[in-house]
């Protein structure tokens, strides 16, 4: 078998087995965040990251596991700051139906929620990246600032000195023009 063998878990995962599931490397059936916490220690003991899917419980079935839609966010947002595992899908059961198109409209579901936390993590980043960006603004305008106080003070400085050499050379000026005078009137 060429490469790595990678090994999935596929089913619900209590959380009294979560310590289990760290030897996996990707679990397809996550529905809390609770259970998150759980697995990431769990993959931090075994000294791996755990990949996993979110399980999406669309159609409310007794039968079935999985987060609620309004509960899927914070699942992603429990692994956020963790270093055991890693979010990397959802995934859903839906029910079973006689007609292979009545399940159309969970996937459909299960798309526009994907579509509406991709948006949710994106405005998230912009909000980070904006956050840093300020921070770095901040002291991009501070050296700037430091930069241009430092050079209005060699401006300064040089318009100092040209003061002084005019001074210079207007003093100089009116002692060559007292000379000539006095050496037109022959007092030189």
């Amino acid at each position: 078998c060429p490469g790595k063998l990678r090994w999935h878990m596929i089913g619900h995962l209590q959380s009294n087995k979560a310590k289990k599931a760290g030897r996996f490397d990707m679990i397809h059936s996550v529905d809390s965040a609770a259970l998150v916490s759980r697995l990431d220690e769990a993959a931090r003991a075994s000294n791996k990251t755990v990949e996993f899917l979110v399980q999406v419980d669309l159609a409310g079935e007794a039968t079935k596991h999985g987060a609620q839609e309004d509960e899927v966010a914070g699942v992603f947002e429990a692994a956020r700051s963790l270093t055991g595992v890693r979010p990397v899908g959802l995934m859903l059961l839906p029910p079973f139906f006689d007609d292979p198109e009545a399940v159309r409209p969970f996937f459909r579901r299960l798309s526009e929620l994907r579509q509406r936390l991709l948006h949710g993590a994106a405005v998230h980043l912009l909000q980070r990246l904006l956050h840093a960006l300020q921070g770095i603004l901040e002291l991009l305008v501070l050296d700037a600032l430091h930069d241009l106080a430092h050079l209005l003070e060699l401006l300064l400085q040089l318009v100092l000195e040209r003061l002084a050499l005019g001074r210079l050379l207007e003093a100089l000026a009116h002692l060559v023009r007292g000379v000539v005078h006095l050496l037109g009137h022959g007092l030189l």
